[in-house]
């Protein structure tokens, strides 16, 4: 069985992008790329850059989108 890792705030996120979900103009992410409500990440510890996207690619993703996981809560 995998062991279970819990997502710590300094962690880099890898989010997988059909191209559709970048707006190329403005450099950043669409809203659309936070929509899915089956929305995994890779956690970047765990893998490499180059892994997710290959494993992106299989399902028809372009892009790998990386951001970091802190959030600063209200």
């Amino acid at each position: 069985m995998t062991e279970v890792y819990q997502v710590k705030p300094d962690d880099k996120l890898l989010r997988w992008l059909h191209p559709g979900q970048f707006n190329w103009e403005e450099n950043r992410p669409t809203s659309a790329a936070f929509k899915d409500e089956n929305m995994s990440v890779d956690i970047l510890c765990l893998t490499t850059i180059e892994e997710s996207y290959s494993r992106a690619k299989k399902i028809g993703k372009n892009a790998v989108l990386l951001f970091l996981s802190r959030l600063n809560w209200l």
